[in-house]
């Protein structure tokens, strides 16, 4: 006679929500936070002072990590269909679009430095 074997099926039990939440969850909360923002603060002022020295052309030192300053300049052209469509009702249809060119030939580029190190 042939015997079968049934899985054997773990129940998990079932999770049941504290009835409050403790002071000490909360304080646990607030100190999780505080050392968050330290640690925040304290990577923005070691970027902001790798960025400061790669800029003024020191060098980094030879091993695994490197480190550099990507420069992005970025123009923002939202306003591009809506100034087109108002420059063709005021100068004529299809001059929109030579207006628009202009405006962005004339538009300085907002300058982005970002620290990149590997």
């Amino acid at each position: 006679m042939a015997t079968q074997t049934l899985p054997h099926v773990v129940p998990f039990p079932q999770s049941v929500p504290a009835k409050e939440i403790s002071q000490q969850d909360l304080i646990d909360l607030i100190e999780a936070r505080n050392t968050l923002d330290a640690l925040k603060k304290h990577v923005e002022s070691l970027e902001s002072g790798l960025k400061v020295r790669l800029e003024a052309g020191v060098n980094v030192e030879q091993g695994v990590h490197v480190a550099s300053l990507k420069e992005a300049f970025r123009r923002s052209v939202a306003w591009r269909e809506v100034s087109q469509g108002l420059a063709d009702q005021l100068y004529g249809i299809g001059r929109g679009e030579s207006y628009c060119e202009s405006v962005l030939t004339s538009t300085q580029p907002t300058r982005s430095l970002s620290l990149v190190v590997k």
